[in-house]
């Protein structure tokens, strides 16, 4: 490798530009690992793309992402000890899974029970909601839609949220909350008009807190760090964490033994993020992400080397004298969202000033600062072009 990395294995990091590839990156860069990234669709005006602690790009198109398997083969498959892979997006934990049993000869990648598929049927939303009714997890009432019936609108709560049965088959940008049956049909219409065969219509929980648990699991032995309250989200109907406290998960006074024995239970190897909504002073389990959260460089806040601990785990190290539980409350932020929940006048200016100087920074970074200023600088001139065609 073109960068010493304390380990001598690989690693190579797969998604699009996104704060969470950016993330994982610099989360790895950190502990001394320089990851290889493999930059899906993109071009050079990806932030991601330009982090300091990369070791070698590859920007591959739409269609050599369609044989992403070949590539990784052709320009990995040879190595002596097994590149470890890590998918920063649904779609590509997706084709991982599908291609699992080809790729595991080469590589060291997520999966459920070492078979191809397990973790792709666990994505599955409806799949979800069933596991959570065996292992008595609380979660709101669900219903699976095949959008090719006819559907008896009669089953549904008042209030809904209509979402894609699978992330990695649709997009967050199409959940739609929906309040009488008029509102759900018209929502279920545009789901079809988007082109999906199936949804899944969830009972809409007025929640007092959404919280998060950022873990990583080897082969069934479960590490959660700390837990997260996301104090404000972007877009606030249903968006991503902009601002949120992380505190000691032995803090939480609610109980979530039967969530965590859940995931213990599924023997999975990899990163996972698992969201929570706190409803009527009780917890329900809202969904499970089988790949590493956006938010995961929040740990650093703690200095707790979320990534390293997994690689450690991957290649049987030692981890017993690393930092593992958070141990104080403290606020991370993705700045450009939480400056975006000003005008939605979800906060004010200077309070949310207050928040990013004093909080553990998602996208700026004075030791790896060129990610940060291709994306503001993109954005002045997107920002720029569109006031010129007014």
């Amino acid at each position: 490798m073109k960068k010493n990395s304390i380990i001598e294995n690989k690693v190579i990091v797969i998604g699009g530009d996104h704060y969470n590839a950016l993330g994982v990156i610099r989360s790895l860069g950190e502990c001394g690992i320089f990851p290889i990234f493999i930059l899906l669709n993109e071009d050079d005006k990806a932030m991601s793309s330009h982090s300091k602690y990369i070791d070698k790009l590859y920007i591959i198109n739409s269609e050599e992402e369609k044989n992403l398997d070949k590539f990784l083969i052709k320009n990995f498959g040879n190595d002596k000890n097994k590149p470890i892979i890590i998918p920063t997006g649904d779609p590509i934990e997706k084709y991982l899974d599908i291609n699992y049993d080809k790729l595991k000869k080469y590589f060291i990648l997520p999966n459920i029970d070492d078979k191809s598929g397990m973790v792709l049927k666990h994505m599955d939303k409806l799949f979800q909601y069933e596991l959570c009714k065996k292992n008595n997890v609380d979660i709101a009432e669900s219903f699976y839609i095949d959008l090719t019936n006819d559907i008896d609108y009669s089953i549904f709560p008042l209030k809904v949220i209509i979402k894609p049965d699978i992330s990695a088959d649709g997009n967050k940008a199409d959940i739609i909350i929906a309040n009488g049956i008029d509102e759900i049909k018209k929502g279920i219409e545009l789901f079809k008009e988007k082109g999906y065969k199936n949804v899944l219509v969830q009972e809409f929980l007025d929640y007092q807190m959404e919280y998060a648990m950022m873990g990583l699991s080897y082969k069934g032995k479960v590490i959660i760090p700390g837990i997260n309250s996301n104090n404000y989200i972007f877009p606030s109907a249903r968006g991503n964490t902009s601002y949120a406290e992380m505190f000691p998960l032995e803090e939480f006074k609610y109980d979530i033994s039967k969530i965590i024995n859940m995931v213990e239970k599924m023997n999975y190897t990899g990163l996972f993020e698992i969201e929570m909504f706190l409803v009527n002073d009780k917890v329900y389990f809202n969904e499970m992400n089988f790949r590493n959260s956006a938010n995961l460089y929040g740990y650093k806040g703690n200095g707790i080397k979320y990534i390293y601990l997994y690689i450690m785990l991957l290649l049987n190290k030692d981890i017993s004298k690393e930092k593992i539980y958070v141990d104080k409350h403290y606020h991370f932020c993705i700045e450009p969202l939480h400056f975006k929940n000003i005008f939605e006048k979800k906060v004010r200016l200077f309070p949310c000033v207050h928040h990013i100087i004093h909080s553990t920074k998602l996208i700026y970074n004075s030791h790896d600062l060129k990610p940060t200023l291709v994306k503001y600088k993109y954005a002045v001139r997107k920002r720029i072009k569109k006031g010129n065609k007014k």
